[in-house]
């Protein structure tokens, strides 16, 4: 969370041609906030984190409780044909035919949301047992580019990234794997915006290129639409409309003002110490999936959205975990 919110606060102290360079100053002290107070949380989360058993350098199989694995392939399966239906087909088909649904008009609501929260969760489930030569594996693949979702693209790295580099999974960093992986993922991000209509994105930043535009706007653009609706207390005001991101803390502030924001800063804060480093082995599914939620705070509800609640809370109830010795 820190490192993208950062990232950020570079950028918009970087490019003083660019929109929000007038908003530099309570973008930063906003940020500043909610790192303090995050911070204070995730101290006294790693204050009180337990004691673990020590499992290291053992096989694990990860699995749903009472109903294993293959409900939700048939659930994400069911869902995805049901969006299928309801929209007259993908997205993909409609960037060659020119006709049918777009990626922001995709999907059937209430049931869209849910499949994805079931694509999240079985995706995993899936890289956490490393199932690369299963149907589940290549259906999760495929899917976020018949839908052209970028979302889910950048779900699923950062989901792999926390699977892969925790250290109960027994796995190794790959820093070359990781730099390859972050430059296919913004090469995608590029193509798929181009399937997008991009014209409100010119000249925001003045004299730059269309695609340096585009990640300053995707990092920027929230924060310092979250900064401007606190300093001018008047309700839902972007500072750009076709801009209308306002980050994942925005519902908190929306429905608690600044109390439930910085409650909410510790809470998080906190649920990150008890879940930093090693934790127990049927917990790192759900640190995967927190951990990505938490990253993309910067642009968007992730978070407190109805989906990731959902995995959040199936996590912590239905997650199972056997333990293999290597022999």
């Amino acid at each position: 969370m820190i490192t993208t919110h950062v990232v950020c606060i570079a950028l918009i102290f970087s490019f003083e041609t660019g929109l929000y360079f007038p908003y530099r100053w309570q973008v930063f002290w906003l940020v500043v906030f909610l790192v303090f107070f995050s911070s204070f949380g995730y101290f006294f989360g790693r204050l009180f984190k337990p004691q673990l058993n020590d499992d290291i350098g053992l096989f694990k199989r990860f699995s749903v409780r009472f109903f294993g694995i293959r409900p939700l392939i048939l659930s994400l399966f069911g869902l995805s044909l049901t969006d299928f239906l309801y929209s007259g087909g993908f997205p993909l088909f409609s960037f060659f035919s020119g006709s049918g649904p777009t990626s922001t008009n995709y999907g059937m609501p209430l049931i869209h949301g849910l499949q994805k929260a079931i694509q999240f969760l079985l995706f995993t489930y899936v890289i956490a047992n490393r199932n690369y030569f299963s149907f589940s594996f290549l259906m999760l693949i495929v899917l976020p580019f018949l839908e052209l979702s970028r979302a889910s693209l950048l779900i699923y790295f950062f989901i792999y990234y926390n699977l892969q580099s925790s250290e109960k999974t027994n796995r190794r960093f790959n820093s070359i794997f990781y730099l390859t992986a972050i430059v296919s993922l913004g090469a995608f991000f590029i193509v798929f915006g181009n399937t997008r209509d991009n014209s409100a994105l010119t000249g925001l930043v003045e004299g730059a290129d269309l695609t340096v535009i585009f990640f300053y706007t995707y990092f920027v653009s929230g924060l310092s639409n979250f900064s401007d609706i606190i300093l001018r207390d008047e309700g839902f005001v972007l500072i750009y409309g076709a801009l209308n991101s306002t980050t994942g803390w925005y519902p908190l502030y929306n429905y608690g003002s600044i109390y439930l924001l910085t409650l909410g800063a510790i809470v998080i804060g906190l649920i990150s110490g008890l879940l930093s480093g090693e934790v127990k082995a049927r917990y790192i599914p759900l640190k995967a999936i927190f951990s990505s939620g938490l990253a993309l705070m910067f642009f968007g509800n992730f978070l407190f959205n109805n989906a990731y609640l959902f995995m959040i809370i199936f996590l912590f109830l239905f997650s199972r975990v056997w333990v293999f010795s290597k022999n």
